[in-house]
């Protein structure tokens, strides 16, 4: 895609920018209209109209201590992968949450897809005047998307606690899944989180509770959340996690980490996901590699 602002210089741009997002409501649905649906095009790109050809999913859980200055670097650091995987034709999803109070529970924040240019013999089949409008709109309109999103995820970063009580991760794992619906490889979901804490008594991966990860093996700690485990599906999607294990307060231990991946790989293994990547801080892999 060489249109004359790049969908990934984007997300570049507007974190250059600064651009801050100071509606307090969440937005969704609808987000960024498509250029295959102006009215100055309206009917005249019957079965153009194209689908997203791949979805990314973010996912921010809200509770992690990210680092100092409000964990900007590990913020800086989202951002490059993102500029590294999104391009025209990707859907891009925005979940996040914090906790099981008002404002906290997972919901989705932003949801849009990047046009895709008209190309080949698919070109030709389109009046000269219709086909300059499309390609004069989609680089504008690819830009507003990521913009949009960078917003949104802007205002999500801006609503880390890492006090906040009762995290809902698997909950909010359920939630994510059933965003998916492309599923398989092209479905890719970015999930930023320490993946240490649910809400409950029955599996907390802290201290040394009965169903902690100090105590337990991944099976144990499964069976406890069983009808989580039963009522999610990822559809094959794929997992890249970011944070694994991190504290920027604290160091995790290596064996509480091995615990962590292990638990982490059975549930998404369980719920139809493949893991390619679990990391503490910075991602190796790519979709696609």
């Amino acid at each position: 895609m060489k249109p004359a602002m790049p969908a990934k210089a984007a997300i570049t741009l507007c974190l250059s920018l600064g651009i801050l997002f100071f509606s307090s409501t969440v937005a969704v649905a609808a987000d960024v209209a498509s250029c295959y649906e102006a009215p100055a095009v309206a009917g005249k790109l019957s079965g153009f109209q194209q689908e997203p050809e791949r979805e990314v999913i973010v996912i921010l859980d809200r509770t992690v201590n990210y680092g100092p200055n409000n964990g900007r670097q590990f913020k800086d650091n989202v951002y490059r992968t993102l500029t590294d995987w999104v391009k025209a034709g990707d859907e891009l999803t925005l979940i996040s949450f914090g906790s099981l109070q008002p404002g906290g529970y997972p919901a989705t924040y932003f949801k849009a897809m990047l046009d895709h240019p008209i190309n080949g013999e698919a070109r030709e089949r389109i009046g000269v005047r219709t086909l300059r409008m499309v390609d004069q709109c989609i680089p504008k309109q690819n830009m507003v998307v990521q913009k949009k999103f960078t917003e949104a995820f802007e205002k999500a970063w801006s609503d880390i606690d890492p006090d906040y009580p009762n995290t809902p991760l698997l909950n909010a794992m359920k939630y994510a899944a059933g965003e998916v619906n492309l599923g398989g490889e092209k479905s890719f979901i970015l999930l930023i989180s320490d993946l240490m804490q649910h809400n409950t008594d029955r599996l907390t991966f802290y201290g040394t509770k009965p169903t902690s990860y100090r105590d337990n093996d991944s099976a144990f700690q499964l069976a406890s959340v069983d009808s989580i485990v039963r009522d999610t599906d990822f559809k094959g999607a794929r997992i890249y996690g970011m944070g694994i294990g991190y504290d920027a307060t604290s160091r995790i231990g290596s064996r509480i980490l091995e615990k962590l991946e292990t638990f982490w790989k059975a549930f998404f293994r369980q719920t139809n996901a493949a893991v390619v990547e679990l990391a503490p801080v910075s991602l190796t892999h790519t979709p696609g590699n």
